[in-house]
């Protein structure tokens, strides 16, 4: 339950960042405040009462045998659930922004930076070899990389995203391997949080046009399969060995 709040703590201030972008970081007035949480407190009720319905629904199916009508109900409560807890997180969202509407005191702001998620083999780790295994992790970090985190980190919250942390061995991989070439960020997970901004190395930015994408599906190519970048890290390396 713990490790959900703060998932879900996470999401709020992601929400008061998208918000604040779009009406302002900060409210000009607590009764301003006390609207604006009324109104998210007022959908979120809403949304309780017509869960509460669609419950008294699904159990009158029960009780009749209704299994198809029943299961409609499940799905529509699951929704209706879902739904519910976006609003919720939008309440603690307007709540963070009418304390910091108080505090006003410009570093309470600054403290909550905007998310950037980074993929670790292919960004980070430079992967030109591919993979080896959960637990390797061999290859030299991508050129640059630990200054651009610096300077990411200066104004955002550097993410970093791998399916090897679901095992905890894989986990430990990534946190040996950003530590020995002094790679700092906020956070390690296997789960992809919400963010403004994905880095990844087998991602195709979207530009509206579907009908460009499966085109650019069959010519895609990782940046590290350039044999021309392979060489020159081989030559980097030999050349370190020498020294």
């Amino acid at each position: 339950m713990k490790d959900l709040q703060n998932d879900i703590k996470k999401l709020a201030d992601e929400e008061y960042i998208r918000a604040s972008q779009k009406f302002g970081a900060t409210n000009n007035s607590n009764h301003e405040s006390y609207a604006v949480i009324l109104e998210e407190h007022e959908e979120a009720r809403d949304d309780g009462y017509k869960f509460s319905e669609l419950l008294e629904l699904f159990w009158y199916n029960v009780k009749n045998n209704n299994e198809a009508d029943a299961s409609a109900d499940l799905r529509n409560m699951y929704d209706r659930a879902v739904r519910a807890a976006a609003e919720w997180v939008q309440v603690a969202a307007m709540c963070n922004k009418a304390t910091l509407s108080i505090e006003n005191t410009g570093e309470s702001i600054k403290k909550i930076k905007p998310t950037v998620v980074f993929d670790f083999d292919g960004v980070i780790h430079s992967y030109i070899s591919g993979w080896q295994g959960i637990h390797v992790a061999t290859d030299p970090p991508t050129a640059g990389i630990r200054e651009a985190i610096d300077d990411i980190r200066n104004d955002y919250r550097v993410v970093v995203v791998s399916t090897r942390c679901s095992n905890p061995l894989g986990l430990e991989t990534v946190e040996n391997y950003l530590a020995e070439h002094n790679i700092i960020v906020d956070e390690i997970t296997a789960n992809k949080p919400p963010a403004i901004i994905y880095i990844d190395d087998r991602a195709i930015c979207f530009d509206g046009k579907p009908e460009t994408l499966l085109s650019k599906i069959k010519a895609f190519t990782p940046w590290y399969a350039d044999k021309n970048y392979i060489r020159k890290v081989g030559e980097s390396e030999s050349t370190t060995h020498r020294l």
